[in-house]
């Protein structure tokens, strides 16, 4: 007769326990975020409606080219690690928006990341200022004194008066000396009319020519990028056109010449030492 075997609820039971406790432990460990991430429809979001355009301003948006961006924008949301956010279009031709919705609060970077464009373009830099017209102080005009003219010496008559004339002669002598104290006037240079000059408005970026010629010139000296729209974005270009526009932060403004490389023309990409 075969003996029965032996059980031993105590090792069970203190196995399920230590399971338990390093379960435990790994939910609440500190430092960690043990907060319930709400969806959208429960604490509400951000919504960001996308309108596809082509850089060359001409033809249709085919259905390729919207899949093709949704799942760019798609990568780009996960890998900001935001939860329960999704990547729609709506409507039919050229008239179709992607809608993206996230929950709760988004940061500038996940902004930043939805608005900007997904294309690469190589072009040399022919000038570079600064994005916001610099203030040059004005130096301080310093009045130039009028030359003072030299005394011209004059001949004194010397008159003996005689005992007869001396009453005269102490008159003509007053009047010779009143004479030669009497101040030469200065010239007074005409005061200085201010002049008004009219505040031109800033175009706004990116600004295009097929030629790098005057206007586009003085549209790169116009351009202020700390005003309002300069650094919005989202504007086509034609990589074959010079172009002005600023840079990230608007500090620097730039002048660009047409693309010599464009995002099409790269297999591949990778770092190394």
């Amino acid at each position: 007769m075969a003996s029965p075997t032996l059980q031993r609820p105590g090792r069970i039971l203190a196995i399920l326990l230590l399971i338990i406790v390093v379960l435990g432990l790994t939910a609440f460990w500190p430092g960690q975020d043990h907060s319930v991430k709400l969806g959208l429809d429960l604490r509400g979001g951000t919504e960001f409606i996308l309108v596809p355009k082509l850089s060359t301003g001409e033809g249709q948006i085919t259905s390729e080219q919207l899949d093709k961006t949704v799942e760019i924008i798609r990568s780009r949301v996960d890998s900001f690690g935001v939860a329960e956010a999704t990547v729609t279009t709506q409507g039919t031709g050229s008239g179709t928006a992607i809608v993206v919705s996230i929950p709760g609060t988004i940061s500038n970077a996940v902004r930043e990341a939805l608005t900007s464009t997904a294309k690469l373009t190589f072009r040399p830099v022919l000038k570079e200022e600064f994005g916001s017209p610099q203030v040059t102080p004005t130096p301080a005009t310093t009045p130039t004194p009028a030359p003072t003219p030299a005394p011209t010496p004059s001949a004194t008559t010397k008159v003996n008066p005689s005992p007869s004339t001396s009453g005269n002669g102490r008159a003509l002598s007053s009047a010779l000396r009143a004479a030669s104290a009497t101040p030469t006037p200065k010239a007074t240079s005409p005061a200085a009319t201010p002049s008004v000059v009219a505040k031109v408005p800033s175009p706004q970026p990116p600004i295009q020519s097929k030629t790098d010629d005057a206007k586009l010139e003085a549209a790169y000296l116009a351009l202020d990028c700390s005003t309002k729209g300069a650094l919005a974005g989202g504007k086509p270009e034609d990589p074959a056109q010079y172009m002005v526009t600023c840079g990230k932060d608007g500090q620097f403004k730039y002048l660009l010449s047409p693309a010599v490389i464009l995002g099409t023309d790269i297999s591949s990409a990778g770092a190394s030492i």
